[in-house]
């Protein structure tokens, strides 16, 4: 089942791929935020997707990096994982491989500052089973403090816990 919501020039659809398909216009950029890793296909999706755009058109978001220092650091408490939500986490090689498996040119992924990760790592640490990481008052606040400090490491040893990706539509 669709539903729609118009906000003026913003359209939200809940729904399936299908149902965004059928109001979608052909884009000059599609943003996909901490979007591709909740995907059940997330190949599937990027190819219509990229079928969207217009010719030179981008498609950029951000999301989780496998190939990460933080990844190694804290294993099974990594903030990437979040099982079941992520159905696919990639490594940067990875990522560019599929942007270009699905029709897009010039994959770029490069290290994103997102601290809110990190502070979800940290916040791990103190859960025997897992559970839910309260994202507000002091102890939040002191957490994402630490993450913002340790940001720096993930961007020197170029192994970042979140990566910014971009691709093109090949102009026609």
């Amino acid at each position: 089942m669709m539903e729609e919501l118009n906000c003026g020039i913003i359209k939200i659809v809940k729904g399936e791929l299908t149902d965004l398909l059928k109001v979608l216009p052909r884009c000059s950029l599609i943003t996909m935020n901490h979007v591709i890793e909740h995907l059940p296909d997330p190949r599937a999706t990027i190819t219509s997707l990229t079928e969207r755009l217009l010719p030179g058109g981008v498609l950029e978001g951000q999301t989780p990096a496998a190939d990460s220092l933080e990844r190694m650091v804290f294993g099974r408490r990594w903030s990437g994982y979040h099982a079941p939500r992520h159905t696919v986490v990639f490594s940067k090689a990875g990522l560019a491989t599929m942007l270009e498996q699905c029709g897009l040119s010039s994959p770029l992924t490069e290290a994103a500052f997102n601290p809110a990760g990190i502070a979800v790592s940290l916040g791990s640490l103190g859960h025997k089973n897992g559970g839910r990481i309260r994202r507000s008052g002091v102890t939040w606040l002191s957490l994402v403090a630490m993450a913002t400090l340790l940001a720096p490491v993930d961007l020197c040893f170029g192994r970042p816990g979140i990566i910014n990706f971009s691709a093109h539509r090949n102009r026609e």
